[in-house]
């Protein structure tokens, strides 16, 4: 690809030894916050903040396994750490004891987990816990993700792969390739050196600005490709479909049911 087309789709917590499982204890970390508060929505009653590094030498990914909460994974350049932000949130006081989040590293792989409490709520009550992490890494770093629900945005990683339940993904300026399962929720990728591949449920799918080839299975909602420097291939069970301005081939292998628009594209044979 010429460099006009390339910019046309561009725009230290202490080492931890292999295997090592470290508990962040949230009470005697650098912040903490406990605010009890009138219960409203979006409002936590109960919220404890505390934030923590790891060193990122030797660390070639980091992976997160987030349950109930936000996400947000973003990159700093020359940056030499990863930062964390954790926000519990709990509607009883006692929770939050028992609500962490947990590091470990195995080689040059640094792992984080989110622990929240197992509780059966029902129609009399109003219970709720979830954990906000606010995630900075160094530029490139390769970042995966499994996700259980809450809105969940990613900028500046290298190679990307998510697994998500359900809530808002958006996606974008990743050096690398990104691979994504999705349940539910509107999905957004943007601006993406490698290739896309993408495997959602249901919900509206924007894809652009991708340097290589995108690859989509589509459930259900709206699907739009636009600004691609590979080929599109498209599996789609039924929403419309808008696809434009891709320089190698566009392939739609299926398509259920749908209106179906493609400009600036040379289509491709089907399955």
């Amino acid at each position: 690809m010429d460099t006009q087309s390339s910019n046309a789709c561009r725009t230290t917590c202490r080492t931890i030894h292999r295997t090592t499982r470290q508990r962040i204890t949230l009470a005697t970390s650098f912040f903490f916050l406990l605010l009890p508060v009138v219960v409203l929505a979006d409002v936590c009653s109960y919220e404890k903040t505390v934030t923590f590094t790891v060193p990122a030498e030797n660390i070639n990914q980091l992976e997160i396994d987030a349950h109930a909460g936000s996400l947000v994974v973003e990159a700093a350049s020359g940056s030499s750490e990863i930062s964390v932000v954790v926000t519990v949130c709990s509607s009883r006081k006692s929770e939050l004891a028992d609500m962490d989040v947990l590091q470990s590293r195995e080689g040059s792989v640094l792992q984080l987990e989110t622990l929240i409490p197992e509780f059966h709520g029902s129609l009399w009550t109003s219970r709720y816990a979830f954990i906000d992490l606010a995630v900075t890494v160094p530029a490139g770093l390769a970042v995966a993700i499994d996700d259980g629900s809450g809105p969940l945005d990613v900028s500046g990683t290298g190679n990307l792969r998510i697994k998500d339940g359900s809530g808002e993904i958006k996606v974008h300026a990743i050096m690398g390739n990104v691979v994504i399962r999705d349940g539910s929720g509107e999905l957004s990728v943007e601006d993406v050196d490698g290739s896309v591949e993408v495997r959602d449920g249901s919900g509206a799918v924007d894809i652009s600005y991708v340097m290589g080839d995108v690859d989509v299975e589509d459930g259900s909602g709206t699907l739009r490709i636009a600004q691609v420097g590979g080929s599109v291939g498209i599996h789609d069970g039924s929403g419309s479909i808008d696809v434009r301005d891709v320089q190698q081939e566009v392939v739609i292998h299926e398509d259920g049911s749908g209106s179906l628009d493609m400009r600036r594209v040379n289509i491709g044979g089907g399955d």
